[in-house]
């Protein structure tokens, strides 16, 4: 479900750069992350540091520009962040990918995200 801000924009005409085919993707990998978490979606998309949200955002933001190849702009909008914070999140998770067993919950995480989406 996208934010009460981003409706209220579509409702009043204001035009975004979000691709509407992607809305479907967005909310997907938003559901997906929050179930395996155990973490609500209002959470991932609020401005809270938790740690546990963080990773539902660097996830989410890898998963959706690397399978989906989804702009950082429209990724950034989804996840009221700006592009240059999604940038970052991907970004770390990329880096990591190569020690990634190092980091076991990011491990789990992007397993079960890709193997969902190989198998949809």
């Amino acid at each position: 479900m996208l934010d009460f801000n981003y409706k209220l924009m579509r409702a009043s005409g204001f035009q975004t750069a979000i691709n509407l085919s992607n809305e479907g993707k967005f909310n997907w990998i938003l559901n997906e992350v929050c179930y395996f978490l155990q973490v609500k979606k209002s959470d991932v998309i609020s401005n809270s540091r938790f740690p546990v949200f963080v990773l539902a955002r660097k996830v989410i933001s890898y998963i959706l520009r690397k399978e989906f190849n989804i702009t950082f702009k429209e990724i950034g909008i989804f996840l009221n962040r700006d592009h240059s914070n999604i940038v970052y999140l991907s970004q770390w998770v990329e880096i990591r990918l190569d020690i990634i067993h190092t980091y076991p919950e990011e491990a789990k995480l992007l397993n079960y995200i890709t193997n969902k989406i190989n198998h949809e």
